[in-house]
């Protein structure tokens, strides 16, 4: 306990974090690639600032975030929009320029699908999650953040990219993945 108050420098501040998601799902199923468009979501949540040292800080958080593609399999149009809790914990290095708060940082993400909806040939319908010919994706996503932010007083704009690591595709072979990517803006404030 002596020892972690004297490592963080202040009490733990919490920011809220809403933004907008620029998201794709790399997808391709029994051999065949399928090229994607990056329709425009949201997130919301927040994250705790905890600083170690003048420089670096750690910020464990969670979100509400949609993600999800336009694309089009055998000339239909298709939409995919699956809802996550995301858990994001990031590394940052800050420095200031003037009255300018400059940053980078990385980190990862945990995801769990809590529902969403797809829209097939114009047709919506909810997502069905599991594993199988019968369903249209699992629920688990997980990767890694890199960004980079600027501040002014508490107020804060970053840009991250986010690139999903697991296969969420309901069928496992090497012939089909799916994988999520996506750009983010995010106005951090207190």
């Amino acid at each position: 306990m002596a020892l972690a108050s004297t490592i963080i420098q202040a009490q733990p501040d919490f920011r809220y974090a809403p933004g907008v998601n620029f998201s794709s799902l790399r997808i391709k199923q029994h051999g065949i690639k399928y090229g994607s468009e990056r329709p425009m979501t949201i997130h919301i949540g927040g994250q705790w600032e905890l600083q170690y040292g003048r420089h670096l800080w750690l910020e464990p958080g969670f979100q509400f975030t949609a993600k999800g593609s336009d694309y089009m399999i055998d000339s239909v149009k298709k939409s995919l929009t699956p809802l996550y809790i995301e858990i994001p914990f990031n590394a940052e290095f800050r420095f200031n320029i003037s009255n300018i708060n400059l940053s980078v940082f990385s980190g990862v993400f945990i995801g769990c699908a809590v529902g969403g909806y797809m829209i097939d040939n114009g047709i919506m319908e909810e997502i069905s999650f599991g594993a199988g010919e019968n369903h249209d994706m699992r629920r688990i996503d997980y990767g890694l953040n890199l960004g980079t932010g600027i501040g002014v007083g508490k107020a804060w704009l970053t840009v991250q990219y986010c690139l999903g690591l697991a296969n969420f595709s309901p069928i496992r072979s090497a012939n089909s993945y799916m994988k999520s990517d996506l750009i983010g803006v995010t106005l951090l404030f207190r």
